[in-house]
This record gives C-alpha cells, sequence and structure tokens, in this order.
C-alpha cells in the first residue's frame, strides 16, 4: 500500500461521522484505484463502507461495497487473504439495508445474495446472517407467507456465534412482532430491556420497537419508560432517524406534542439528507402522524425547517394542513417507489393506515 494513501485513509477515518467524511474516503478510495494500488483501494472502500454505515447512507453503502467486492476479484491473488473475509462480512451487513433502498430491484438484490452466499460458503462462514436479511427483506417488502417461510427455516438453522449477540436478539424481536406475536417478543427482548445484553444499536433499538406494541396492550406505564429512553437515545444521536420517527410517534399518541416537536425538530435535518429512502419513509410518517395529532386542538404550529424544505416561513409557524400535505406526498412518492419495485401496495397501506395509532387512548400522566 501506498503509505501516503494509507496515512489519508486513515486520517479521514478519524474525523467526526459526517458527509465531508465520507466524500474524502471516496476520493482517496478513487485515488487509490487510479493508482492501480488495490491493498490501499480495499482498504479505503472498507471504511468507507463504516463511515458511510455511521450515516446509514444506504447507496454510499452500495458503492463502497461494490468498490470492495471489485478490487477483490481483480487483485485476490495479490491481496491479504483476509480480504475476502472483509468482503463477505461487509456483504452481510449490506444486505440488512438492501430493503430500504427502493432504486435497488429484486434481481439486484437476488444476484447479490447469490454472490455474497458464495463468498460464505467459500471462506466456511456461517449463512444465519443471509437468512436473517433475506427474512428481513421479505417483511420489508410485505412478503408476509415468504417471511414466515424464511423464519421458520432461520429458527432451524444453527445460530451463528461470531455475529453480534444484541443485535440478533432485536431482530428476532422484530420478526415476532411483524408477525403479531408480542408476547413472545417482549419476553425474548427481556435481556436488552433489562441490561444484560447491549452494542451500539441496543438496547436503543429496543425501545423504539416496544413502546407501542406496549401501549396497545394498555401497558401504558412500561410503555411510558421505555419512550422515555428512547426519546433520550433519539435526542443525543439525531442521525438516528429511525429512533426519532419511533419517538416521536410514540410522544403524539401520548399527546406530549412538544417532545415529538423536539426530535422531530432535531432529526429533521438529517432525515432531509439521509438517502436510505426507508428510514425517511419512516421519518415522513411520523411527522404526518404528529401533525394529525396537533391538528386536532389547533391548526397552526410554530416549527424550524431546514432549507431544503421549500416550505420556510420568515416567521416559523405553518399552517398545519399544508405542512401535512407537504410531508404526506413526500412519504407517498417514496412509498411508490417501493411498491413499483415489490410490485404491492404495502407501503403504501402502511402511509395511509399511519394515524390509525392515534385511537389509543392514553391515561393521565
Amino acid at each position: 500500500m501506498t503509505t501516503e494513501l494509507v496515512t489519508a485513509i486513515d486520517e479521514a477515518f478519524e474525523m467526526a461521522p459526517s458527509f465531508a467524511q465520507v466524500e474524502a474516503l471516496e476520493l482517496l478510495v478513487r485515488q487509490a484505484e487510479q493508482r492501480n494500488d488495490a491493498s490501499a483501494a480495499a482498504y479505503g472502500a472498507r471504511l468507507l463502507y463504516y463511515a458511510a454505515f455511521k450515516m446509514m447512507l444506504g447507496d454510499r453503502m452500495v458503492a463502497a461495497y461494490t468498490s470492495l467486492r471489485a478490487t477483490h476479484e481483480r487483485h485476490a491473488s495479490t491481496l491479504p487473504a483476509e480480504t475476502a473475509l472483509h468482503v463477505a462480512s461487509l456483504g452481510a451487513n449490506l444486505l440488512h439495508v438492501l430493503d430500504k433502498i427502493p432504486e435497488i430491484s429484486w434481481e439486484r438484490m437476488n444476484a447479490l445474495y447469490s454472490d455474497i452466499e458464495k463468498l460464505h460458503v467459500a471462506n466456511g462462514l456461517s449463512r444465519y446472517g443471509l437468512c436473517s436479511a433475506r427474512v428481513s427483506s421479505y417483511f420489508q417488502a410485505g412478503y408476509t407467507e415468504r417471511a414466515r417461510a424464511g423464519y421458520e427455516e432461520l429458527l432451524a438453522m444453527p445460530a451463528d456465534k461470531d455475529a453480534c449477540e444484541p443485535c440478533s436478539v432485536g431482530r428476532h424481536v422484530w420478526f415476532l412482532l411483524e408477525l403479531e406475536r408480542v408476547d413472545e417478543a417482549i419476553e425474548l427482548a427481556a435481556p436488552l430491556t433489562d441490561g444484560r445484553l447491549a452494542c451500539d444499536n441496543y438496547p436503543a433499538g429496543i425501545w423504539s420497537m416496544l413502546a407501542i406494541p406496549l401501549a396497545r396492550r394498555g401497558d401504558w406505564k412500561l410503555a411510558r419508560a421505555y419512550h422515555a429512553r428512547l426519546h433520550r437515545s433519539a435526542l443525543a444521536r439525531p442521525t438516528w432517524v429511525g429512533n426519532a420517527a419511533a419517538a416521536a410517534t410514540f410522544a403524539a399518541i401520548d399527546r406530549a406534542h412538544i417532545k415529538a416537536k423536539n426530535v422531530l425538530a432535531q432529526a429533521l435535518p438529517h432525515a432531509m439528507q439521509d438517502t436510505m429512502k426507508g428510514t425517511r419513509f419512516e421519518f415522513f410518517t411520523a411527522v404526518t402522524v404528529w401533525l394529525d395529532a396537533v391538528a386536532r386542538e389547533q391548526s397552526s404550529v410554530k416549527l424550524a425547517l431546514p432549507k431544503e424544505l421549500p416550505l420556510e416561513h420568515a416567521s416559523s409557524r405553518y399552517e398545519i394542513a399544508p405542512l401535512r400535505a407537504w410531508f404526506a406526498n413526500a412519504a407517498h412518492e417514496i412509498a411508490s417507489q417501493f411498491d413499483r419495485r415489490n410490485g404491492n401496495t404495502h407501503w403504501t397501506d402502511e402511509l395511509g393506515s399511519a394515524s390509525d395509532v392515534l385511537e389509543l387512548e392514553p391515561p393521565p400522566r
């Protein structure tokens, strides 16, 4: 590896997570490729993937993985042996985000699955994470029966001992919630909710999954306790746009409109830049739910909007109807992209019923 390139890549990776960091690494990877420095290109692409993952930039993750995979394919004989493991590992991680990028067709998704599976088999790695990602993609697409069958297959497989245990448990909790097996999901989540298991993603991720199901069951005390933790994590890391959406939605249900507004306002600039369209959809839908809740009490709302929105107003006060229409239309546009890819109306149906949760009746706080 060229020493100056490696040093520059390391320095870029040490930057705070940001779009600037991702762009700096992209430039360095291109330079390595132009110099035909396979080792530096592979190293840079791997760190670029991690940087894009921290920012949840789906298209950049795909590009980084594609670059790493191509470099390995062309230079496998000269690259370190562990490069194949890096490619397989990042590929397995990538599979879990493909279902939130509607521009990637099922044909391409299936090709990536097949290629990454081939890498895993060749390197003697577990297929458990790949099967888990496939189940997730079926749920996200609304293919419930395929997801159910895939989940049964997953349960029959030996678990991947090298996988992150909190993430694995969290994923199974989500699967059970999608299958409406709420009691089982809550029981399975216990090691995350009581602090026995933790990682960068959990338990913060578990609060976002369980708060609303608990409220639906009438367990408002526990639901509010989980939401309090979720709200704090969403404010602490506004780049977790999905968590912010869940926090705002529960606050809207619980009539805690200021809490909802605070977390939405802080995460909104990130949602506007986030290229993971599935996550952006979740956030825009949460905004519409909150606005529907507020509209029951008032006709306008004060909110600081980022410059990317064409609704910027000098007083920062907006009539709710046109503001809601903008977010609803933006969410519908994304949902339509997913539905065209998936060949159904699953995403637009989700959007159409999103505000039904406001019919829950929270007890006095």
